[in-house]
């Protein structure tokens, strides 16, 4: 995974396709997801890592453009 569309990727093959309105609601609903993946231990930590990181990026992104 190198950025959010290769992130939805990864959670479509898992069956979750997540798509909001609002990019933040997006986001938080994504990370929420992640999140229980990675308790299930459906994924790695390297992927929860990478993951989490992406979602920070792009939070922060939508942060600072508003």
């Amino acid at each position: 995974m190198i950025n959010f569309y290769d992130l939805q990727q990864f959670l479509k093959s898992f069956g979750i396709i997540i798509y909001m309105k609002d990019r933040m609601h997006t986001l938080s609903m994504v990370e929420y997801e992640v999140r229980e993946l990675r308790r299930l231990e459906l994924i790695s930590k390297e992927d929860f890592l990478r993951a989490m990181a992406i979602i920070k990026h792009e939070i922060n992104y939508e942060l600072s453009e508003g």
